[in-house]
């Protein structure tokens, strides 16, 4: 679906340069030229990220993300866990952004000042190309969150650690 906004752009451009051109088209082409332009578009910028960047919204672009992230939350299963001490950090290389999804539990038991200054830290890294500060960050998000919520016996890891990759 994202890809389709451009190659309705290029189409709708294609079909005002046929319309209005010096140049003399034969009427029973243009459909087909149409068509084509829209197919071609279509599939450059389906394989394309600097078009689809281009041709869509931040606003656009930072919903996208949210959605995604927080039907991983759900699909993932991170919501139920027992304590509600679910966390998701999305991260979207296509819009450069990082969204971090965070349970009841962990809002409550983490000052939140602390925690709104660490997720703006890994909103920063996550727009830069720098593996470092993420990398960092995550770091100082993972003592913030030992020192507060520690693992314990009544309550455990109760999902795995390891990071999640899914290219759509």
């Amino acid at each position: 679906m994202f890809a389709l906004a451009p190659a309705l752009i290029v189409r709708f451009i294609g079909l005002l340069f046929l319309v209005f051109s010096p140049f003399e088209f034969h009427e029973y082409w243009v459909p087909l030229d149409v068509a084509l332009l829209f197919a071609g578009a279509a599939f450059i910028s389906s394989r394309s990220n600097l078009l689809r960047r281009l041709l869509s919204s931040e606003k656009f672009r930072s919903e996208a993300v949210r959605r995604s992230a927080a039907a991983m939350f759900y699909e993932a299963g991170i919501a139920n866990t027992n304590a509600e001490l679910g966390l998701l950090i999305y991260l979207s290389i296509l819009e450069r952004r990082l969204e971090v999804i965070a349970d009841r539990g962990i809002l409550k038991g983490v000052n939140a000042l602390e925690w709104n200054q660490l997720i703006f830290e890994l909103h920063e890294a996550g727009r830069k190309a720098e593996p470092e500060s993420l990398e960092n960050g995550l770091q100082k998000l993972s003592c913030v969150l030992q020192k507060h919520l520690p693992a314990t016996g009544e309550n455990p890891n109760e999902l795995p650690d390891a990071p999640d990759f899914e290219l759509k």
